[in-house]
């Protein structure tokens, strides 16, 4: 009888939310979504970022988490998401609710199409090896623990390099090229120069593409190549002009 009655309840609850299969669907989906965007934001070195580095623990954690609301949870629910009003509407008297139940589903299933994409790419962004080295870390803490040692050897999570910065409202851009097996270098390009049909560029006609550091003034960038030369790039002409003598400017990027 309890059971009868839990069905019954259960029954009447979808009857008044037919909704409620697809909420069931799209909450794990959402929560995995949080997970992987504080995830991504752990390994950003983003100026407004105003969380602390997370411990290895909770790296561990939301990955963990993450992972399996994406992979088994949501997929469940899909099923339950798509079988049930479909077992409803074989009943004349439930026919209705499965109806709005499949239109709901119906809806849901491209919302869940899209966040599954965006979950994929933070995870690609955020995830690739960074859970491993916060695995090896706990490892190494567990040990040091085991032998009775204070302190031990934590590998640092690496943060994601910031690529691309803009200038003058982004008339200007300045983009990482190099750096990763031989000397870092920039490249300086005007975004608003016309496409090139002979390169089949769209991203802007190069101005330099060795620089090595820069500076930003109020209405000009001063730049430093990797072969010493300096550079001061007017904003309002858009003239680059090489610097024969004076100061050297502090720069940075």
């Amino acid at each position: 009888m309890k059971i009868k009655r839990l069905a019954s309840s259960f029954v009447e609850l979808l009857i008044r939310h037919p909704w409620l299969p697809a909420a069931a669907f799209l909450v794990p989906l959402l929560l995995a979504l949080v997970s992987g965007i504080l995830l991504l934001a752990n390994v950003s070195d983003s100026p407004y970022r105003f969380l602390p580095e997370f411990p290895d623990e909770l790296i561990v954690a939301l990955s963990n988490t993450g992972g399996w609301l994406a992979v088994l949870v949501a997929p469940v629910t899909a099923v339950v998401m798509l079988v049930l009003p479909v077992v409803l509407l074989a009943f004349r008297a439930a026919r209705p609710t499965g109806k709005r139940m499949l239109a709901a589903s119906i809806c849901a299933l491209p919302i869940g199409f899209v966040l599954y994409v965006v979950i994929l790419v933070l995870i690609l962004l955020a995830d690739i090896g960074h859970t491993e080295i916060a695995r090896e870390n706990i490892e190494r803490k567990k040990e040091a623990e085991r032998l009775g040692k204070k302190t031990y050897e934590r590998k640092k999570i690496p943060h994601l390099r910031r690529m691309v910065w803009t200038f003058a409202n982004g008339h200007y851009r300045i983009s990482r090229e190099g750096g990763d097996k031989g000397p870092e270098y920039y490249q300086l390009a005007d975004e608003w120069a016309n496409y090139d049909f002979w390169s089949h560029r769209f991203d802007g006609r190069v101005l330099l593409d060795d620089v090595a550091r820069w500076d930003e003034g109020k209405d000009r960038l001063y730049l430093e190549t990797l072969n010493g030369k300096r550079y001061e790039l007017e904003f309002a002409t858009g003239k680059l002009i090489e610097r024969k003598t004076g100061k050297k400017e502090e720069a940075g990027k």
